[in-house]
Order: C-alpha cells, then sequence, then structure tokens
C-alpha cells in the first residue's frame, strides 16, 4: 500500500496553514534504497578531464584463429608436417643402411699371371680394408681367341667401402704388370673378341629396280607371254571312229 506523509509547512504570518500530501510507491522506495546502497561517484575536476586523452583502439577488431576444415589449427597443421618429414628422413636414413649393407663386395683383378699368388694379391689391397677370401682363376685360350691362359682374380671385402677403395687401385703397376681393377668380369679385355671378328657396320645398300618385259601383246589384241611360241590351228577330220588329226594322216 503506498504510504502517505503529511507534514505541517510553516506559513508566514497572517496567512492559515495547509496540510500538504505525498504518495510514496513501492518503485520509488527500491531506488531510494538503491541509491543509498550505491558507492559515491568520483567527481572529477575539469583540470583532470582535459589531461585524460583517448586512447585509439584497433582499426579492426583481433581475428579469431584460423582453422581448417577439419578444426585443426594452422600450428597444429605445421607440427604435423614437420613430424611427418622427420620420420620420412629417419627411413630413408634406415632403406639407405639396408643398401649399403647389401652393395656387391667384391672386385676383378685382371692382366696377372701365375706370379701373382694370394698372398701377393692381398699384399696389394691390404689398406684397402679387410680382405675376406681371394679366388685365382684362369681363362683358357680357345674362348678368348688368344694365344695363351690368361689369369684373373676375384677379390672379396667385408664391407663394400674396401670394394669401392679398390677400385682406385686400377691401372697401378705391381710385379711389372699394369692390373685393371674392374667391378665385372665383363669388363676384362680377355673376354672381348678381336676386332677382326667383330661385324663392321655398314649402311644398307640400295638395289636397283629391274624392269623387265615378261609379256607381249599380239597384233590381235590378245597377250600371250614373252617367249610363247605361237601353234598353228590343228584341222580335225570325221573318222569312222571319231575325230582325227588331218596332219597325222
Amino acid at each position: 500500500m503506498p504510504a502517505t506523509i503529511s507534514p505541517e509547512t510553516a506559513s508566514p504570518p497572517g496567512k492559515s496553514h495547509k496540510q500538504v500530501t505525498m504518495v510514496v510507491t513501492r518503485s520509488m522506495y527500491k531506488r531510494a534504497a538503491a541509491l543509498k546502497s550505491a558507492p559515491p561517484k568520483t567527481v572529477l575536476s575539469p583540470a583532470s578531464v582535459a589531461e585524460v586523452q583517448p586512447v585509439a583502439g584497433p582499426s579492426k577488431p583481433a581475428r579469431p584463429v584460423r582453422r581448417e576444415r577439419s578444426g585443426v589449427t594452422v600450428r597444429d597443421q605445421i607440427q604435423i608436417k614437420d613430424s611427418r618429414k622427420r620420420y620420412l628422413l629417419r627411413q630413408m636414413k634406415s632403406r639407405a643402411k639396408g643398401h649399403t649393407q647389401g652393395l656387391w663386395c667384391s672386385v676383378v683383378i685382371g692382366n696377372i699371371d701365375a706370379s701373382f699368388s694370394e698372398e701377393v694379391i692381398r699384399g696389394i689391397f691390404q689398406d684397402c680394408g679387410r680382405v675376406a677370401a681371394v679366388y685365382l682363376r684362369c681363362i683358357g685360350a680357345g674362348p678368348t681367341l688368344a694365344p695363351e691362359a690368361r689369369w684373373y682374380a676375384t677379390v672379396s671385402f667385408t664391407t663394400p667401402t674396401g670394394a669401392l677403395r679398390a677400385l682406385r687401385k686400377h691401372d697401378s703397376t705391381w710385379q711389372g704388370k699394369r692390373i685393371i681393377v674392374t667391378g665385372s668380369v665383363c669388363n676384362l679385355p680377355e673376354l672381348s673378341l678381336r676386332p677382326s671378328f667383330q661385324a663392321e657396320k655398314q649402311p644398307p645398300r640400295r638395289l636397283p629396280l629391274k624392269l623387265e618385259e615378261t609379256w607381249s601383246v599380239l597384233p590381235d589384241g590378245r597377250a600371250v607371254p614373252k617367249n610363247h611360241v605361237e601353234e598353228p590351228p590343228k584341222t580335225w577330220e570325221a573318222g569312222p571312229w571319231g575325230w582325227i588329226n588331218a596332219e597325222l594322216i
């Protein structure tokens, strides 16, 4: 219910007193209570207001973090790519190690004779690496088209690095012989044919085209072979036992 306040106001002398009535509603009461509970406002002087300068804000609001369709941020995408590169690099290194282990570890020594023993060959390649085995072989004179037998050796190393170092010994002189160091037996000169037995490469020859007349045309318009001999027509006569050739009678 609204409250009624009737204060008595003093009137000047010679005038009658009046009664003033003011109605206070519930909303007005709540507003007055809120004003009493609020902290007092700070009143700034004109000088302090002049000292405060406005700060310019950003022209555009800060953008949210860009995301991919999958919901992963760009930073996460970069980290995933870097980790994938590192994984592929580790795989390549492991494959390279396996490839090195599977390389050919043997070399072939050519242009040697029977004076090259296993001990001599081991001494030639002792600074290249550990020699696993040495095999001496002889090529006969027949299949190689050579007047005498030829010798060559196969040297096996424990690592491919030793075989690569052994190739540097190519064309070096040992015991008066310039040895040949290669990776395949097919590169030895003993297995190659002589130039006289090799087929010479010649350009193809073009044979001239010859036209020969094989048919002849007779005056009556008939076409007969060139060497055809025209026989005279035969005459036939009727006999008692049938037709007979008149030329045979």
